[in-house]
């Protein structure tokens, strides 16, 4: 542990605050709180590559025994919110990150036929109570 601790001081000041700065470690205190896993280590092996920050979610699974679902979800947090800044340095796959599934209708939901409105005598359009 303290091979890392020491490897992680000797990094670039710039890099290093932008994963240790009060808001920052803020972030990482929330998700420590979320997942129940202390996680200061976690982004110091990361910070200095003991640990790619693209295989962060298989790490996190076999390290914490998280299921894969968890694993993901807490890789994705940790990518989005606290390595982004480094991403360059950590050679991050963004291409991932912040994609959300759009829902919408089914196809087959298109192909319902409307009904034509009922019209009066006077050929305006009744409202359908």
């Amino acid at each position: 542990m303290f091979d890392y601790f020491e490897q992680f001081n000797k990094l670039d000041p710039k890099i290093k605050e932008k994963v240790s700065n009060p808001f920052v470690m803020g972030v990482v205190d929330e998700l420590e709180k979320k997942y129940g896993i202390d996680l200061a280590m976690v982004v110091m092996m990361v910070m200095i590559k003991a640990v790619l920050v693209n295989d962060l979610a298989i790490y996190l699974s076999d390290q914490f025994s998280l299921s894969e679902d968890k694993a993901k979800a807490l890789a994705t947090d940790l990518k989005e919110k606290v390595f982004l800044g480094v991403a360059s340095y950590l050679g991050m796959d963004l291409s991932q990150l912040f994609v959300t599934k759009v829902v919408g209708p089914k196809p087959e939901e298109f192909k319902k036929e409307v009904p034509a409105p009922t019209l009066d005598e006077y050929g305006q359009e009744i409202d359908a109570i």
